[in-house]
């Protein structure tokens, strides 16, 4: 129930629009606008004041409810343009959206304005009527930079929590809050990072990159001699001795291990070795 005020302020509005309420009546009208927050009902009994020409309805008071829902306009010029946007909206914005997308796929922007207004407006008073709280949505554009200025701006408007936005765009930048509550940098987990990519820049000096048995037989003496190597290292000097045999010598474009076989990162280093040696390998023929 309303405080004596908001009853105050009924009979004032009431008699201001042309009719006047006996206390009762005024209590009755209150106990309709119950479920809506007080401050809420005194800013829209103001715009009632300014506003109804005739008798006051309880109607005409929550039509005029500010519960956080864009008004038609404002929901009319966030409306997506294309599948590149991303846009944080309410459900009447999507129902009304929805309403008018035939519209604007045929490029009547206007008879798209008058059915999407239409379409809101009716959508807003029903859930306001209702009762219902607003409630924000998500819906997702490709372009990823929009999505985050989007997603960042809809939380700073308190539309989503940060959380949610996370959840839709894992590349957003972390909050303050959320930087507190990671955990403390664990020194020993530190340290065994940075030892294995000392081992790791120490190994690819070892053995000698322009010869790639040469690459995966010490990656095997490593693995043999109980080196914590990753998977990827594993698979790739075993990959690369099943294709080239121990007694091969030959390494240009007809030798047996492919450039897939080695570790992303020595693949184009690789193909290019190849290709020098074809190279190579058609002048001395041509010499011939």
């Amino acid at each position: 129930m309303h405080s004596s005020n908001v009853i105050k302020a009924v009979c004032v509005t009431a008699e201001l629009c042309g009719r006047t309420f006996t206390e009762p009546a005024a209590r009755v009208f209150c106990d309709d606008l119950a479920a809506y927050p007080e401050d809420a009902v005194m800013v829209a009994l103001g715009r009632c004041r300014r506003e109804v020409k005739g008798m006051l309805t309880t109607q005409d008071v929550i039509s005029r409810l500010d519960d956080g829902r864009p008004g038609v306009e404002e929901a009319w010029a966030q409306i997506p343009t294309g599948e590149d946007d991303t846009i944080v909206w309410t459900a009447e914005m999507a129902e009304a959206h929805a309403a008018c997308a035939p519209l604007l796929a045929e490029g009547d922007r206007i008879g798209a304005r008058m059915c999407f207004k239409e379409v809101y407006t009716k959508a807003v008073q029903r859930a306001v009527s209702a009762g219902q709280p607003v409630e924000w949505v998500t819906s997702l554009g490709w372009d990823l930079e929009k999505r985050k200025r989007v997603l960042l701006a809809a939380v700073k408007a308190g539309k989503l929590p940060a959380l949610a936005a996370r959840e839709e765009c894992p590349a957003l930048p972390l909050t303050t809050v959320e930087k507190l509550a990671l955990p403390a940098p664990d020194p020993v987990r530190k340290e065994s990072v940075r030892e294995k990519l000392a081992q790791f820049a120490q190994a690819k000096t070892t053995a000698d990159p322009a010869d790639p048995k040469a690459w995966a037989r010490e990656l095997k003496r490593r693995d043999e001699a109980g080196e914590d190597l990753t998977i990827e290292q594993r698979d790739s000097y075993k990959r690369a001795l099943h294709y080239a045999s121990d007694d091969s010598a030959l390494f240009g474009p007809s030798m047996a291990i492919p450039v897939e076989a080695f570790p992303p990162g020595m693949r184009a280093e690789r193909a290019a070795a190849y290709r020098r040696a074809e190279g190579r390998a058609i002048e001395q023929g041509d010499r011939e």
